[in-house]
């Protein structure tokens, strides 16, 4: 359905919460993969934030601001992440990844949310969740709530979900 020559981004975030104009990206890892889902490039930063990173955001990704504090900030890396993904489709498990991006940096790349694919796909399923699929496909994402391991797993659903 989406296979083609063209190289795709395969993008993850993790965040200082749910809103994109005042919250933070504090890890961003985005995939480079050709037509046979083969990484070709990967962009990955631990990011500073602006604000103190709440407890519970703390609890799930396990960073906190002494992990950040000499991080580049998002804006510090910001055209580096523009160029590498180019005019790429970017692939995202989620709205909010897009939210925050086009908050960030307003790319004009397409995005792709994977989550409509699954819901079309898997109407059946009660629950959509990430996670789930990748149990589904027996996939693993690792035990941390990682950008890079959630990439990585997304990357591997997309092979096995032949997108």
């Amino acid at each position: 359905m989406l296979k083609n020559s063209m190289a795709k981004i395969i993008l993850d975030i993790e965040t200082t919460g749910f809103n994109a104009e005042k919250d933070d990206i504090i890890e961003l890892a985005a995939l480079k993969v050709n037509k046979d889902y083969l990484v070709e490039e990967t962009f990955y930063h631990l990011l500073k934030p602006k604000k103190s990173i709440p407890p519970k955001i703390q609890r799930m990704t396990n960073l906190n601001w002494q992990n950040l504090k000499s991080k580049k900030s998002f804006e510090d890396i910001k055209d580096e992440f523009v160029l590498f993904v180019s005019k790429c489709p970017i692939f995202i498990y989620s709205k909010l990844d897009e939210r925050f991006i086009d908050a960030k940096c307003n790319l004009g790349n397409r995005f792709v949310d994977i989550l409509d694919i699954v819901k079309e796909r898997y109407r059946s399923m009660n629950n959509h969740k990430f996670f789930n699929m990748c149990k589904r496909f027996k996939i693993n994402v690792g035990k941390e709530h990682s950008a890079m391991n959630h990439a990585i797993a997304l990357c591997n659903l997309m092979e096995k979900m032949r997108l």
